[in-house]
């Protein structure tokens, strides 16, 4: 699972947000377009890797000069274990396609 932070949420421009908040349809896609029903540890990715997300499109985990990337998004490279997987904090919010 990739978790934006808050600031990624604040970059949202408003009428976007607006959309996402007023629509269930919108925000369950942008919420499982972050859940990959399986581990997934971008630190390891080498090149590009795809995965298929909950919602059923792909993201891409890749890795830059940075550190690791999903989609555009750097990955916080501390990821968090919980019951039922890892969590990674991400600096965005991943968008599907629609």
């Amino acid at each position: 699972m990739f978790a934006p932070t808050d600031d990624a949420f604040g970059n949202i421009p408003g009428d976007l947000l607006t959309l996402i908040a007023s629509d269930e349809d919108i925000l369950t896609a942008i919420l499982a377009y972050h859940v990959v029903p399986k581990e997934v540890d971008p630190r390891r990715v080498r090149y590009i890797r795809k995965d298929e997300t909950l919602g059923g499109q792909t993201l891409f985990a890749s890795r830059d000069r940075k550190g690791p990337m999903v989609n555009q998004s750097e990955v916080d490279c501390q990821g968090y274990r919980t019951a039922n997987g890892l969590v990674w904090v991400i600096d965005s919010v991943l968008l599907p396609q629609f």
